[in-house]
């Protein structure tokens, strides 16, 4: 379910930008704002910003969530900074920020078969998990979206940088 509040009151057509990299499926979510920065016909590659709340109210829910996010935005992220765990964190337990595996540093002598991938990408994504009062209502997981890819997000030039999936490496190592 998702709780749009006045976001896109105006333009509810506009919608279907967030809604293509967001997964939706399993979780609750609160978007609390979102600016359309450049609209784009191909899908996913419109460049936005985003804020939302959702239900994820453990470690291991904000990184199936973060996967979620990859696969349905067709995109790689890497730790940008160390998640950050709190112990005994009143307001914070877990944060962190995920940045588009395009932006990448070149060590100068990469070898030649990277030598694509780094576009210097702004897309990233931030996360910040608060503690859980209520289980099951509670919107604890705050996940910040900065969607402007330099790149194309769906084609085999990007694609090819992808991990593997669980199931095409099962049915790759079936084969060898």
């Amino acid at each position: 379910m998702i709780d749009w509040g006045t976001v896109f009151s105006k333009n509810p057509e506009k919608r279907k930008y967030l809604l293509e990299i967001l997964p939706t499926e399993n979780y609750n979510i609160k978007v609390l704002s979102c600016m359309i920065i450049k609209e784009s016909p191909r899908y996913g590659e419109t460049d936005l910003l985003a804020e939302v709340q959702l239900d994820a109210c453990s470690p291991d829910a904000v990184e199936n969530f973060i996967s979620s996010f990859e696969e349905k935005s067709f995109t790689t992220l890497n730790t940008h900074v160390s998640d950050r765990f709190f112990e005994n964190g009143i307001r914070t337990v877990l944060s962190g920020t995920r940045v588009c595996h395009h932006n990448v540093k070149s060590t100068g002598s990469s070898p030649p078969k990277q030598e694509n991938k780094d576009t210097n990408c702004p897309s990233q994504c931030s996360f910040k998990l608060k503690p859980c009062k209520k289980a099951g209502t509670c919107k604890c997981l705050c996940f910040k979206i900065k969607n402007c890819h330099n790149h194309v997000v769906d084609g085999g030039d990007s694609l090819k940088w992808h991990n593997l999936s669980k199931e095409t490496k099962d049915i790759c190592f079936c084969f060898s």
